[in-house]
């Protein structure tokens, strides 16, 4: 009989304390999911409590083959897009391209980040600030962190790089192509002339003679040359002076000029030969536009996409 009692006392003290476990358990599982957020991307809207209600904090306005794409990410500035938002038609296609580059295989190591924002803080001039300093630039210049311009520069090296995977592969240009380019669309050489010009003293412009004073003038080389579409048209007459004739001064602000024409070179057309790289460029430049928009409409049509 007393050991009946103490089984019976036994079961009741492990079953109040499973159930004041259970309590516990229960509390402490309420209080964690009233008080976080819950994340969207991963599926679910995310929302915040607030006086004792749910409201709606972010939303999912998209599903591309079950990523899910956010109201968020319409409102992100885009440094692709000269800082501003990517349309939702944008958002998914880079969803797309970014999906296709992970079953490529196509990975960006943080090596190659790393060098990519050296480079551009080199090509601003600024190559020697730090990485703190540079997102505070970048928070004032583009109002994003640096943490953020690199998974933004991430994506879009991401995608380039898979484009140029992709497409490459299917782009051929024939010498035909390139032949026929160059009959339809001449390329013109333009008159050139090469050049030197010299400012005149006051006390010579009168009585100037260039074979008596040329050699007492400092003379500039535009080794270049110049086009017609390189000079005002108060110089114009340049083009009809003869090789190694200097013109008079010629008053041009509130100094006065001289001009010496050493020599010039007529109006030609190209030789298929010195336009073949350019055409061949230019063509398959044309050639990746259109298909980078078929690639895309492909990409769209074998996705499950989901407009929410």
């Amino acid at each position: 009989m007393n050991s009946y009692f103490k089984n019976e006392k036994r079961q009741k003290f492990v079953f109040l304390t499973f159930s004041l476990i259970g309590i516990f358990v229960c509390c402490l599982l309420g209080r964690i999911l009233f008080a976080n957020v819950l994340v969207a991307k991963e599926g679910t809207d995310n929302v915040s409590p607030q006086k004792n209600k749910r409201i709606l904090v972010d939303k999912i306005v998209a599903r591309v083959n079950g990523r899910n794409i956010l109201q968020s990410d319409l409102e992100e500035k885009k440094i692709a897009k000269d800082n501003h938002p990517y349309s939702l038609e944008e958002l998914i296609t880079e969803e797309l391209l970014i999906q296709k580059a992970f079953q490529r295989g196509v990975v960006l190591a943080p090596v190659e980040i790393e060098k990519q924002i050296a480079a551009i803080k080199q090509s601003y001039g600024i190559g020697g600030v730090s990485d703190e300093e540079f997102d505070k630039i970048l928070n004032k210049e583009l109002g994003l962190s640096l943490q953020s311009y690199k998974e933004q520069l991430t994506r879009l090296l991401t995608v380039q790089r898979i484009k140029q995977l992709e497409l490459n592969e299917r782009i051929v240009v024939t010498s035909q192509e390139v032949e026929e380019y160059h009959k339809k669309n001449p390329g013109i050489i333009p008159e050139r002339c090469y050049i030197k010009i010299a400012d005149v003293p006051e006390n010579l412009v009168e009585n100037w003679d260039a074979s008596r004073y040329k050699d007492k003038v400092s003379w500039v080389d535009l080794e270049d040359g110049i086009t017609r579409k390189d000079i005002s048209k108060e110089l114009d007459f340049i083009f009809a002076m003869k090789e190694n004739e200097i013109s008079k001064p010629i008053k041009r602000g509130n100094k006065y000029e001289v001009v010496w024409l050493v020599r010039k070179t007529a109006e030609r057309k190209k030789t298929l030969e010195e336009r073949y790289d350019e055409i061949e460029g230019l063509l398959r430049e044309q050639k990746r536009r259109k298909l980078e928009k078929e690639y895309e409409s492909e990409l769209r049509r074998e996705a499950f996409i989901t407009y929410l």
